[in-house]
Order: structure tokens, then C-alpha cells, then sequence
């Protein structure tokens, strides 16, 4: 089977043998890494809240648009934030007030600590966080996305996701397989599909099936390798 993948080839140069074991992981996966200290946050607040993960992310996202609001609303002693604040397609209608210090006060000291903030640009980082919580949790036995390199199985999927995901920049190539210490395959729609206004049950859901390796209707494929490989510019 031949395999492709894109790539930046100042990381990863071609025409020479790699080995996953000793390179470094992609910078989508170095920012999740990074961000973990707010992604546990998210999740404690979004998992409790119930609210959706759009909701939770924005709380972090929009902090200083809203806080103005929020303050109003302690001074007035109320106990209660309308959603809409927040996240105008937010199904809930109001969330606790205590709830949201939860996530507020928490993302508000971390930034003055370390100057780090949430970007919009972080959303993917963040699905590959949950990805991961998931598997750590209910799928110990399969491989980490973190430890492995994705590889897909034709040309023309590359180059759609290439465009998809603006990837235009990254040099698509063939990858030759030297050696494999680990392949698996899974459908990558499960990933690219779940819902954005997906609350923490639903997201659960869509990783489980990927983890089990369930496919959609229209199965995309992504290979996790990890081993020693060659790259050639197609």
C-alpha cells in the first residue's frame, strides 16, 4: 500500500531516513501539550456545567468582552449568567454564577502567571486533548495520537485535506516505510464531524467510536505509524 502525508520538510527533510522515536511531535500536538493546564479547566467546567463545549471554550476565549456583564450581575447580588453572554446558540438559558468563577478566576490567574492565553486558532488542539482524555480513560491499549505520525492511504484524500485545512503551505509526500513498529487505522470523520455545540456525552461518543474503530457512512482513513521512514516530494 503506498502511503502519503504532508509535511514541513525543515522538520521532517526528505530523502532521509526518520525514526518517530527521535523526532519531535507536530507543533498541533506541542500546543495541546502546552495548553493542558486551561484544557483541564474546560473540561471540569464544561463536564459540570453542562453546557456546550462551544459555551466552555468561549468563557475562556471572550473573558474580557464579558466580564464587564458578569460584574454587573454579582453587584446586583444575582447568582445566575445568561448564556447568550457567552455563546448565543447555547441551548442552556442561564448558568451559575459560582460555576462560572470556576473556570474565570482560575483562566484569569494563569494568564498573569504565565502570559499564556486561549487563541481561536486552539480549537483543534483542543479536540485532540479530549481525544486523548478518552482514550487514557476507557482506551488504554491503543496507541496515543501524540506518539505516532498520521499517514493517509491515497493521494487525492491528502490533497483534500490539504485544501480543507489550509495546509497549503506543508509539501505533500509519499512516504516510504523502512520500518513499522506500530500501524492503526481509523476513520478520521469521527474527529473531523463531531458537532462544535456538541456537549461532554456526545463528544464522548464520537471519540469512543473512533477508538473502537467504528466507521462512519463515508470512511475517511488515517494511519497512525509509528517506525522508520523515508519521505519523497509527490
Amino acid at each position: 500500500m503506498d502511503y502519503y502525508r504532508l509535511v514541513d520538510t525543515n522538520g521532517e527533510p526528505e530523502n532521509t531516513i526518520i525514526d518517530t522515536n527521535t523526532a519531535q511531535i507536530s507543533p498541533r500536538m506541542m500546543r495541546s501539550v502546552r495548553l493542558a493546564p486551561l484544557f483541564n479547566l474546560l473540561l471540569s467546567f464544561w463536564t459540570e456545567s453542562g453546557v456546550q463545549i462551544g459555551t466552555a471554550f468561549n468563557s475562556m476565549l471572550y473573558l474580557q468582552d464579558y466580564l464587564p456583564e458578569v460584574q454587573d450581575i454579582e453587584k446586583q447580588g444575582l447568582t445566575e449568567v445568561p448564556t447568550h453572554l457567552l455563546n448565543p446558540k447555547e441551548k442552556m438559558q442561564v448558568v451559575s454564577l459560582d460555576m462560572l468563577k470556576t473556570i474565570m478566576l482560575p483562566y484569569y490567574d494563569y494568564y498573569n502567571e504565565t502570559g499564556s492565553s486561549l487563541e481561536l486558532e486552539d480549537l483543534p488542539c483542543i479536540w485532540e486533548y479530549l481525544w486523548e482524555v478518552v482514550r487514557k480513560s476507557f482506551f488504554q491499549s491503543k496507541t496515543s495520537r501524540f506518539n505516532s505520525i498520521f499517514l493517509f492511504d491515497n493521494k487525492t484524500t491528502t490533497e483534500i485535506f490539504q485544501k480543507e485545512n489550509m495546509f497549503l503551505q506543508k509539501a505533500l509526500c509519499s512516504v516510504e516505510i523502512i520500518e513499522t513498529y506500530n500501524m492503526q487505522q481509523y476513520d478520521m470523520n469521527w474527529l473531523d464531524q463531531v458537532p462544535t455545540d456538541c456537549t461532554y456525552s456526545e463528544m464522548h461518543q464520537y471519540a469512543a467510536n473512533y477508538w473502537s474503530g467504528l466507521l462512519t457512512d463515508s470512511p475517511t482513513f488515517e494511519y497512525f505509524f509509528s517506525g522508520k521512514y523515508r519521505l519523497h516530494r509527490v
